[in-house]
């Protein structure tokens, strides 16, 4: 984790920097000191960290902060003070070591800090301690929600969304004449919610050795976990037991469907006919043109990037302007948190949930490219827990020493119509 990415951090380092500036050789000394702190010593940064969210508390002897673990719910307070320990790394670079006992302990820690790597100079002594800081997984990044599908509370198993697939029959009729009877075909789009579980057991020992902000990492990690999972079953579900039937599944063997190389028998590299062709498909069942977006594999989308035309030129160069538009109009921040990218006007979204081990023919390595009309799909989740339940206990693993994390989502997705998703089989 980056502690100098973070505005709050920024913030409470300006205080710093003017609350001891004058005990500071130059304010340039003093920044370049804090900046260092920043990198060097990020145990003692961790309550600004936690104060990026909300005021920390303090304690009351000590005037240090305290933290407070959210699996755990155990209070720790902070073993230095960062302040403190500013000032004793300034006064050191100025060529002095305070000598009040208040500073001790500080004094102590940036010795230490300092000859941790010699074990002749006390480093053997000093003991292990846990970063404040995560490496994070690395995972497939969840796509569907972010591609806006209708989200659709249900406060039981099973809904039922009515809908039309034919319109009533209309004619030139002459004057006098009877008009013939009819009626419109009405349907069911049924939405039912299926269970992803997941239980985790966190030793006390360990949760208590980690710093909090190892604890609150470790919380994102089980809930990106649980996130990707049940993307992969938005797109892949196979049906049938206790799974959801995702959006590729849908589509196979019926609807909108189409082989890479114009149906190569074996697969192939994608190419720009078979990207109309599939959007030539969505318009002729009249699927919405409404929030229609492309699913795929990155090393996909590196492929449709290369395709060129017959004097070597890029077909694909609408990204940057595409993802100018949409930050003008409001609709993302900045290129990182809307799609990866545009393909003949309409926004792509690349995860490796989107499998690369399909059979086509003798290929048992191809993979698929989805377009969707995401304003006819629709996610069906169980209103009382309104997406990912997270429950804590201390008692159901209690004879291990463990704190018990369990996770649940409930969850379902269909399309209004198949019509509404198509897909590019056997891409290579």
């Amino acid at each position: 984790m980056s502690t100098q990415a973070n505005p709050a951090v920024s913030k409470a380092a300006e205080g710093l920097l003017a609350s001891f500036s004058d005990k500071f050789v130059t304010k340039a000394e003093a920044k370049t000191a804090i900046e260092s702190a920043m990198e060097s010593i990020k145990k003692d940064l961790l309550a600004e960290i936690v104060a990026a969210k909300k005021a920390p508390e303090v304690a009351k002897a000590t005037k240090n902060w305290v933290v407070k673990s959210n699996i755990t719910g155990e209070k720790r307070e902070m073993e230095f003070s960062l302040g403190k320990i500013l000032h004793v790394i300034s006064e050191k670079r100025a060529g002095r070591i305070p000598s009040d006992a208040k500073y001790a302990a500080e004094v102590d820690y940036v010795k230490r800090a300092i000859s941790d790597g010699t074990a002749s100079a006390g480093g053997s002594l000093i003991p292990q301690e846990w970063a404040d800081f995560v490496i994070p997984e690395l995972g497939a990044r969840t796509v569907v929600l972010k591609a806006g599908p209708n989200v659709v509370p249900m406060q039981h198993q099973v809904m039922n969304i009515p809908g039309i697939t034919v319109n009533q029959t209309v004619g030139m009729v002459g004057e006098n004449a009877a008009i013939t009877e009819s009626d419109p075909t009405t349907n069911n789009t049924p939405l039912t919610l299926h269970a992803a579980k997941a239980l985790t057991g966190l030793s006390l020992e360990w949760l208590r050795d980690a710093t909090p902000e190892t604890d609150a990492a470790l919380q994102a990690s089980l809930a990106r976990g649980m996130a990707r999972y049940v993307d992969g079953q938005l797109l892949n579900g196979p049906g049938g037991g206790n799974n959801a039937l995702g959006l590729a599944e849908i589509t196979f063997p019926a609807g909108n469907q189409i082989f890479a190389g114009g149906g190569a028998a074996n697969g192939s590299t994608v190419s720009y006919d078979d990207l109309n062709a599939l959007i030539s498909a969505l318009d002729e069942a009249n699927a919405p043109q409404e929030k229609r977006c492309w699913f795929m594999r990155p090393k996909t989308l590196a492929s449709v990037r290369g395709l060129k035309d017959s004097l070597d030129r890029p077909l694909f160069f609408d990204n940057l302007q595409q993802g100018a538009l949409l930050i003008a109009a409001g609709a993302i921040t900045d290129l990182s948190t809307g799609p990866d990218g545009f393909i003949l006007g309409y926004p792509v979204y690349t995860t490796t949930n989107v499998p690369d081990n399909l059979t086509r023919g003798t290929n048992v390595n191809t993979s698929y490219i989805l377009l969707t009309a995401m304003s006819d799909v629709y996610f069906g989740q169980g209103i009382r827990s309104q997406g990912m339940e997270v429950a804590i206990s201390d008692q159901a693993l209690f004879a291990n020493a463990e704190v018990a994390v369990r996770i649940i989502w409930r969850f379902d997705i269909q399309p209004g119509h198949t019509a509404s998703v198509g897909i590019i089989g056997g891409v290579e």
